[in-house]
């Protein structure tokens, strides 16, 4: 054993006291505030929400979130599609896809937007689901969306040049 080491408690201690150390950074990144059962009768109540208010942020926004990339990627080519089929709809195009076409004869360009969010959140929320048994199974699934909306997004853009060019 290495006698110039602290014991085990000691090294505990003194990388949470030393603000340089990244265990201690850590530490106070991801745990929220710790306060005693007897503590928030002490700390009044502006303080406590704003406590409260500081650990659901770190917690929300400081965090990776499980499949964030793949997630933001699904969603922006997803926006693209809807941004690429509007500018069709604009310049004398046709909705190709049924189930849009009908929410479009429904509800304009406002029902064919519900349409694609409901599908967009349906493929994420299934996507968590999957994660949690299988996260290399949900991540195919989204880059898979991502590969096949971004074909038609880029068919579409060919479609669109065609219209307003040719």
């Amino acid at each position: 054993m290495n006698a110039n080491l602290p014991p085990p408690d000691e090294r505990h201690n003194s990388a949470a006291s030393d603000p340089a150390s990244p265990r201690a950074d850590e530490e106070q990144f991801y745990k929220p505030a710790q306060l005693s059962p007897e503590e928030p009768r002490k700390i009044p109540m502006e303080q406590r929400v704003r406590l409260l208010l500081k650990d659901l942020f770190d917690s929300a926004f400081r965090r990776e979130l499980p499949l964030q990339n793949e997630t933001s990627f699904f969603i922006l080519a997803n926006v693209l599609d809807f941004y690429m089929t509007y500018l069709l709809l604009q310049n004398g195009g046709i909705e190709a896809n049924p189930v849009a076409n009908y929410f479009y004869d429904l509800g304009g360009f406002q029902g064919m937007l519900y349409f694609k969010l409901a599908s967009v959140a349906f493929i994420c929320i299934l996507a968590q689901v999957i994660a949690r048994r299988n996260m290399r199974y949900a991540q195919f699934v989204l880059i898979a969306g991502v590969a096949i909306v971004g074909f038609v997004v880029l068919y579409s853009a060919r479609l669109l040049y065609g219209q307003l060019y040719l």
